[in-house]
């Protein structure tokens, strides 16, 4: 496989990857319905997740369950990091300043990544790449909020929390690249996973989540929480990233999800989809088309500023 069809691979697999966490909101909201806390819920996330992942790497590849010293360090740092304070914070922030605008904070990720790529992996930065993340964040917010926040409503606590949620959900791809050095997708998938749970132990409120566990439809739900919209999402998108592709184009790639989550939120919920929201949607696929061929855009400018 030459170098294009490899990054092709990588693009394919953390688009898909966005499409698998595109069913997250209508499963987390699933599992509220049943009374469920935020805590419990970021908590059956990541146990079904490494449960789902265990099971299946025990009957496919048992030797992908090895691990050293220094991949427990990474993935428990992932673990803590991109997992037990991310959820943390993006909840925290939810119950601060509302669903809409913590969501679009949290969608300052590709901001973050683009920092980190130039700083940690001397990615060449190009006039083309910058303006897809400005219209990644543009286009997010427009088809989050239809265009509408209540700023007089807004915590600084809650939009800090906010921001704070962005940076740790992209330092995800900033420590799978470094992991993925060494250790398989799965691997990392794995023992993030497992440290994330257990540093989240603190957090639950184990009574009703022992309860829970006894009514098959929340049985159904964290399974599918953990598999469809957690271990299969993230084993494609460190698979993805592990072909070498930019980390600047992996966080524009994956917001496939904000597209299928919101898709699912008016087919399946009824929500109502107005035109800036619909206009939002539509830049998100123009700025996943510009980030996908944004070498080729920049060959063309420099050819017609020749």
């Amino acid at each position: 496989m030459d170098r294009n069809d490899e990054f092709n691979k990588g693009y394919i697999l953390v688009m898909l990857a966005g499409i698998c966490w595109g069913s997250t909101g209508i499963i987390v909201k699933g599992i509220i319905t049943l009374g469920v806390g935020v805590e419990n819920i970021a908590f059956i996330r990541m146990f079904f997740g490494f449960l789902s992942l265990m099971i299946y790497l025990g009957f496919k590849n048992k030797k992908l369950l090895r691990i050293d010293k220094r991949g427990l360090l990474i993935t428990a740092i992932m673990g803590l990091t991109t997992q037990t304070v991310f959820n943390y914070v993006f909840f925290n922030s939810i119950r601060l300043i509302g669903v809409a605008s913590a969501t679009v904070l949290l969608y300052l990720a590709p901001v973050f990544l683009l920092i980190w790529s130039i700083l940690f992996f001397n990615e060449k930065m190009s006039r083309i790449k910058i303006l897809g993340v400005i219209l990644c964040v543009i286009s997010s917010y427009l088809a989050i909020t239809g265009g509408i926040v209540d700023f007089e409503k807004l915590s600084i606590t809650g939009v800090l929390l906010g921001i704070a949620s962005g940076l740790s959900y992209s330092l995800v791809s900033v420590f799978s690249k470094l992991a993925l050095k060494k250790y398989r997708p799965e691997t990392i998938v794995l023992y993030a996973f497992m440290f994330g749970f257990i540093f989240t132990l603190p957090m639950i409120q184990i009574n009703d989540l022992v309860n829970q566990f006894k009514n098959p439809d929340f049985l159904l739900l964290a399974f599918g929480l953990g598999t469809i919209s957690s271990s299969i999402p993230y084993v494609l998108y460190f698979g993805g990233i592990s072909t070498g592709i930019d980390l600047s184009k992996a966080g524009v790639l994956s917001m496939m999800e904000l597209i299928v989550s919101i898709c699912l939120s008016v087919a399946l919920l009824r929500e109502y989809m107005s035109f800036t929201k619909a206009a939002g949607v539509i830049l998100i696929i123009v700025s996943i088309g510009i980030i996908r061929n944004s070498d080729y855009f920049e060959r063309k400018f420099k050819r017609c500023k020749a």
